[in-house]
Protein backbone atom coordinates (compact mmCIF):
# COMPACT_ATOMS: atom_id res chain seq x y z
CA UNK A 1 0.00 0.00 0.00
CA UNK A 2 2.63 2.37 0.81
CA UNK A 3 4.26 2.07 -2.58
CA UNK A 4 1.53 3.63 -4.28
CA UNK A 5 0.70 6.38 -1.43
CA UNK A 6 4.19 7.90 -2.25
CA UNK A 7 3.24 8.04 -6.55
CA UNK A 8 0.32 10.09 -5.44
CA UNK A 9 0.42 13.74 -6.50
CA UNK A 10 1.27 16.31 -4.18
CA UNK A 11 -1.31 18.11 -4.65
CA UNK A 12 -3.77 15.67 -4.36
CA UNK A 13 -2.56 15.16 -0.87
CA UNK A 14 -2.84 18.21 -0.02
CA UNK A 15 -6.40 18.47 -0.41
CA UNK A 16 -7.41 15.35 1.23
CA UNK A 17 -4.92 17.06 4.02
CA UNK A 18 -6.67 20.21 3.90
CA UNK A 19 -10.09 18.80 4.30
CA UNK A 20 -11.25 21.06 6.93
CA UNK A 21 -9.80 24.38 5.51
CA UNK A 22 -10.41 26.72 2.84
CA UNK A 23 -9.99 24.84 -0.81
CA UNK A 24 -8.06 25.23 -3.51
CA UNK A 25 -9.59 27.67 -6.32
CA UNK A 26 -10.37 25.61 -9.54
CA UNK A 27 -7.25 27.48 -11.68
CA UNK A 28 -5.04 26.35 -8.02
CA UNK A 29 -1.70 26.27 -9.56
CA UNK A 30 -2.30 25.95 -13.24
CA UNK A 31 -0.14 29.07 -14.26
CA UNK A 32 2.09 28.90 -11.64
CA UNK A 33 3.38 25.67 -10.26
CA UNK A 34 5.57 27.23 -7.34
CA UNK A 35 2.68 27.37 -5.15
CA UNK A 36 -0.78 26.33 -4.39
CA UNK A 37 -3.35 29.54 -4.08
CA UNK A 38 -6.60 29.54 -1.85
CA UNK A 39 -9.51 31.59 -1.63
CA UNK A 40 -9.89 31.86 1.85
CA UNK A 41 -7.72 32.97 5.64
CA UNK A 42 -6.08 30.06 7.24
CA UNK A 43 -6.93 30.49 10.82
CA UNK A 44 -7.32 28.71 14.12
CA UNK A 45 -5.79 25.10 14.85
CA UNK A 46 -4.61 23.62 11.49
CA UNK A 47 -1.93 21.79 12.14
CA UNK A 48 -3.40 18.11 13.02
CA UNK A 49 -5.07 18.45 9.37
CA UNK A 50 -1.92 18.72 7.91
CA UNK A 51 -0.79 14.97 6.32
CA UNK A 52 1.03 15.67 3.49
CA UNK A 53 3.93 18.25 2.66
CA UNK A 54 3.42 19.98 -0.08
CA UNK A 55 5.08 23.25 -2.19
CA UNK A 56 4.06 26.13 -0.24
CA UNK A 57 0.61 27.14 0.09
CA UNK A 58 -0.52 30.60 -0.35
CA UNK A 59 -3.61 31.95 1.58
CA UNK A 60 -5.35 35.31 1.96
CA UNK A 61 -3.46 35.88 5.39
CA UNK A 62 -0.59 34.43 4.71
CA UNK A 63 1.87 31.72 3.19
CA UNK A 64 1.76 27.74 4.92
CA UNK A 65 5.41 26.20 3.88
CA UNK A 66 5.83 22.16 5.25
CA UNK A 67 9.51 20.52 4.69
CA UNK A 68 10.70 17.20 5.46
CA UNK A 69 13.15 16.46 8.23
CA UNK A 70 14.21 14.59 11.38
CA UNK A 71 12.46 14.16 14.23
CA UNK A 72 15.15 15.76 16.41
CA UNK A 73 16.60 18.09 13.91
CA UNK A 74 16.14 21.69 14.61
CA UNK A 75 14.29 23.04 11.75
CA UNK A 76 13.48 26.81 10.43
CA UNK A 77 13.30 29.10 7.55
CA UNK A 78 13.96 32.09 6.11
CA UNK A 79 13.23 34.18 2.56
CA UNK A 80 13.76 37.18 0.77
CA UNK A 81 10.28 38.14 2.09
CA UNK A 82 12.15 39.60 5.69
CA UNK A 83 15.42 40.58 3.39
CA UNK A 84 17.11 36.86 5.52
CA UNK A 85 17.36 39.05 8.21
CA UNK A 86 14.93 36.83 10.28
CA UNK A 87 14.80 33.27 10.54
CA UNK A 88 10.94 31.43 11.23
CA UNK A 89 10.91 28.09 13.58
CA UNK A 90 9.37 25.49 11.95
CA UNK A 91 7.21 22.66 14.16
CA UNK A 92 6.70 18.86 13.68
CA UNK A 93 3.04 17.80 13.90
CA UNK A 94 1.79 14.34 15.32
CA UNK A 95 2.38 13.41 11.32
CA UNK A 96 5.36 14.15 11.07
CA UNK A 97 5.09 17.45 9.19
CA UNK A 98 7.21 20.05 9.89
CA UNK A 99 5.57 23.38 9.45
CA UNK A 100 5.29 27.13 9.71
CA UNK A 101 2.58 29.53 8.56
CA UNK A 102 4.07 33.41 8.01
CA UNK A 103 1.08 36.34 8.32
CA UNK A 104 2.96 38.38 5.56
CA UNK A 105 2.05 41.56 4.26
CA UNK A 106 4.60 41.44 0.73
CA UNK A 107 3.91 42.49 -2.79
CA UNK A 108 3.54 40.21 -5.44
CA UNK A 109 6.68 39.67 -7.16
CA UNK A 110 9.42 36.24 -6.68
CA UNK A 111 10.69 35.55 -3.26
CA UNK A 112 13.67 33.13 -2.87
CA UNK A 113 13.60 30.94 0.48
CA UNK A 114 15.52 27.74 1.82
CA UNK A 115 15.13 25.62 4.79
CA UNK A 116 17.58 25.92 7.33
CA UNK A 117 18.27 22.41 8.97
CA UNK A 118 20.64 21.51 11.69
CA UNK A 119 22.72 24.99 10.64
CA UNK A 120 22.57 23.84 6.76
CA UNK A 121 20.50 25.92 4.11
CA UNK A 122 18.62 23.38 2.04
CA UNK A 123 16.01 24.27 -0.99
CA UNK A 124 12.89 22.85 -0.97
CA UNK A 125 12.57 19.54 -2.59
CA UNK A 126 8.38 19.95 -3.62
CA UNK A 127 9.52 23.52 -4.91
CA UNK A 128 9.88 23.70 -9.37
CA UNK A 129 10.96 27.16 -9.09
CA UNK A 130 14.77 27.63 -8.39
CA UNK A 131 16.68 31.23 -9.19
CA UNK A 132 20.07 32.00 -9.02
CA UNK A 133 21.62 33.85 -6.07
CA UNK A 134 24.49 36.23 -6.52
CA UNK A 135 27.22 33.50 -5.78
CA UNK A 136 25.47 31.49 -8.72
CA UNK A 137 23.74 29.07 -6.33
CA UNK A 138 20.33 27.81 -7.41
CA UNK A 139 17.49 28.72 -4.91
CA UNK A 140 14.31 27.80 -4.23
CA UNK A 141 11.47 30.96 -5.35
CA UNK A 142 8.37 31.26 -4.43
CA UNK A 143 6.34 33.58 -6.82
CA UNK A 144 3.37 35.40 -5.64
CA UNK A 145 0.83 36.50 -8.76
CA UNK A 146 -1.07 38.57 -5.75
CA UNK A 147 -0.11 41.26 -3.28
CA UNK A 148 -0.52 39.68 0.96
CA UNK A 149 -2.18 42.52 3.03
CA UNK A 150 -4.16 41.45 6.09
CA UNK A 151 -7.43 42.49 5.89
CA UNK A 152 -8.20 41.65 9.23
CA UNK A 153 -10.24 45.25 10.27
CA UNK A 154 -11.49 47.61 8.32
CA UNK A 155 -10.77 50.79 8.30
CA UNK A 156 -6.92 50.18 8.29
CA UNK A 157 -5.10 53.62 9.72
CA UNK A 158 -2.37 54.34 6.65
CA UNK A 159 -1.15 57.37 8.55
CA UNK A 160 -2.07 61.39 8.76
CA UNK A 161 -5.46 60.23 8.88
CA UNK A 162 -5.91 58.57 5.46
CA UNK A 163 -7.76 54.96 6.19
CA UNK A 164 -7.60 52.26 3.95
CA UNK A 165 -11.37 50.83 3.64
CA UNK A 166 -11.84 47.83 2.07
CA UNK A 167 -14.84 44.81 1.36
CA UNK A 168 -13.91 41.20 0.15
CA UNK A 169 -14.98 40.43 -3.45
CA UNK A 170 -18.24 37.99 -3.80
CA UNK A 171 -18.74 38.75 -7.92
CA UNK A 172 -19.84 42.35 -7.27
CA UNK A 173 -20.12 44.78 -10.07
CA UNK A 174 -19.90 48.08 -8.37
CA UNK A 175 -18.69 49.23 -5.09
CA UNK A 176 -19.19 52.65 -3.76
CA UNK A 177 -18.01 54.56 -0.04
CA UNK A 178 -21.12 56.33 0.88
CA UNK A 179 -20.67 58.54 4.05
CA UNK A 180 -20.37 61.84 5.61
CA UNK A 181 -17.90 62.39 4.27
CA UNK A 182 -19.63 63.13 0.48
CA UNK A 183 -22.47 64.24 2.05
CA UNK A 184 -23.77 60.55 1.42
CA UNK A 185 -24.02 60.99 -2.48
CA UNK A 186 -23.79 57.01 -3.78
CA UNK A 187 -21.95 57.93 -6.49
CA UNK A 188 -18.67 60.14 -5.50
CA UNK A 189 -16.22 57.77 -4.37
CA UNK A 190 -15.72 54.55 -6.41
CA UNK A 191 -14.14 51.47 -4.90
CA UNK A 192 -11.21 49.60 -7.27
CA UNK A 193 -10.87 46.06 -6.78
CA UNK A 194 -7.61 44.78 -6.64
CA UNK A 195 -6.36 41.32 -4.71
CA UNK A 196 -9.92 40.11 -4.16
CA UNK A 197 -11.19 43.10 -2.62
CA UNK A 198 -12.90 46.49 -3.31
CA UNK A 199 -10.29 49.14 -1.98
CA UNK A 200 -10.27 53.41 -1.84
CA UNK A 201 -8.31 55.14 0.68
CA UNK A 202 -9.88 58.24 1.98
CA UNK A 203 -8.36 61.44 4.09
CA UNK A 204 -10.90 61.90 7.33
CA UNK A 205 -11.80 64.24 9.63
CA UNK A 206 -14.06 63.87 12.75
CA UNK A 207 -16.71 65.05 11.44
CA UNK A 208 -16.90 62.58 8.46
CA UNK A 209 -16.74 58.99 10.83
CA UNK A 210 -19.86 57.74 9.64
CA UNK A 211 -20.26 55.53 6.61
CA UNK A 212 -21.66 52.37 4.34
CA UNK A 213 -20.98 50.47 1.54
CA UNK A 214 -23.33 51.11 -1.63
CA UNK A 215 -22.70 47.40 -3.20
CA UNK A 216 -24.59 46.88 -6.56
CA UNK A 217 -27.16 49.08 -5.72
CA UNK A 218 -27.34 47.96 -2.00
CA UNK A 219 -26.35 49.84 1.19
CA UNK A 220 -23.70 48.02 3.39
CA UNK A 221 -22.16 48.09 6.61
CA UNK A 222 -18.93 47.06 6.75
CA UNK A 223 -18.68 43.06 7.75
CA UNK A 224 -14.61 44.02 8.88
CA UNK A 225 -15.61 46.78 11.03
CA UNK A 226 -16.94 46.36 14.70
CA UNK A 227 -17.60 49.83 14.98
CA UNK A 228 -21.19 50.33 14.26
CA UNK A 229 -23.97 53.32 15.19
CA UNK A 230 -27.31 54.82 14.70
CA UNK A 231 -28.24 58.15 12.22
CA UNK A 232 -31.33 60.24 13.50
CA UNK A 233 -33.89 57.81 12.24
CA UNK A 234 -32.27 54.65 13.19
CA UNK A 235 -30.45 53.88 10.38
CA UNK A 236 -27.10 51.65 11.02
CA UNK A 237 -23.95 53.16 9.95
CA UNK A 238 -20.18 52.53 10.58
CA UNK A 239 -17.84 54.39 12.00
CA UNK A 240 -14.44 55.31 11.51
CA UNK A 241 -12.74 55.16 15.02
CA UNK A 242 -10.92 58.45 14.81
CA UNK A 243 -9.00 58.10 18.76
CA UNK A 244 -11.03 60.11 21.23
CA UNK A 245 -13.41 61.89 18.58
CA UNK A 246 -16.29 59.63 20.49
CA UNK A 247 -16.22 62.13 23.65
CA UNK A 248 -17.52 64.64 21.84
CA UNK A 249 -18.80 63.11 18.37
CA UNK A 250 -20.68 65.18 15.74
CA UNK A 251 -24.58 65.03 15.97
CA UNK A 252 -26.59 62.43 14.56
CA UNK A 253 -27.88 63.76 11.39
CA UNK A 254 -29.97 61.85 8.66
CA UNK A 255 -28.74 61.05 5.07
CA UNK A 256 -30.13 62.60 2.11
CA UNK A 257 -32.59 60.81 0.23
CA UNK A 258 -30.10 58.63 -2.48
CA UNK A 259 -29.46 60.04 -5.12
CA UNK A 260 -30.57 58.60 -9.07
CA UNK A 261 -27.94 58.72 -11.90
CA UNK A 262 -29.44 60.56 -14.88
Amino acid sequence: MSKFLFRIPAAVLLAASLAAAPRPSPDAGDGNPSCVSVEGRLDGHYEDQLRAITRPVVYENGILFTCEAGADDEVSLSGSFVDWNKHFAMHKNRYGVWYCFLPLEIPAGTYPYRFYINRLWVNDPQQPLVVPDQYGSRISALRLDRSLVQMKVSPRAMGANRYLFFLKDRGYTNVYWVGSRNHWDPYTDPMKRADGYWQITLTMTPDQVFYRFRVDGQDLLDPANPHIGSLKFGEKVSIVPLGDVYKNPPPKVAPPETKKRE
